[in-house]
């Protein structure tokens, strides 16, 4: 019995050197995280994609109503211009996009309120009930265009801060603004 502790000891010895399996690990352990990385750098540049689309739509639209193209728009007319512009990149652009107008008053400069509207999957969404252009000659105009865009990865920390919906869409949010010009 004295005899068998000594080469038990040698055995895990071995057992213990044995370098077997060392990269198998090390993959284990850091796979994860690289595919994580690689994962959200996709879906970060898709989404930066949809968000620089949806810039140039709402640029473009209020380039458009600058230069005198709409007589009297409504908000119907500005959002198929944007979604014209947009539609290549956002899927579905007239229904998953809500467009705020608003004229500032320049005697206390209210702006629009921080946190955008986008469109409720509840609701039944008519663009008809969307503000209609207010503007008269020489008025500072508000617009915001929320679009809802399909993510890859709704759960990622990421996408989550962009505003994930029940339906897994993320919120891309552009604004900008202009004067109307007397006619």
């Amino acid at each position: 019995m004295m005899y068998l502790a000594p080469e038990l000891k040698q055995r895990f010895r071995q057992f213990l050197s044995k370098e077997d399996g060392n990269s198998t690990i090390e993959f284990a352990i850091i796979a994860p995280v690289f595919l994580t990385i690689l994962f959200m750098a996709v879906e970060i540049g898709i989404l930066s994609y949809k968000q620089v689309a949806l810039d140039r739509g709402v640029d473009m639209t209020i380039r458009d109503l600058r230069l005198g193209k709409y007589s009297s728009p409504d908000a119907d007319d500005l959002r198929e211009s944007i979604c014209f512009y947009a539609d290549v990149v956002i899927s579905d652009c007239e229904a998953n996009l809500m467009l705020e107008l608003r004229t500032v008053d320049t005697a206390n400069w209210d702006t629009l309120d921080p946190n955008a509207t986008c469109v409720e999957y509840e609701e039944d969404f008519d663009p008809a009930d969307q503000p209609v252009f207010s503007g008269t000659e020489n008025s500072l105009m508000l617009v915001r265009a929320c679009a809802l865009v399909d993510t890859i990865f709704p759960t990622s920390k990421f996408t989550t801060a962009l505003g994930v919906d029940e339906k897994e869409k993320a919120a891309l949010v552009s604004a900008s603004a202009f004067v109307t010009e007397p006619t």
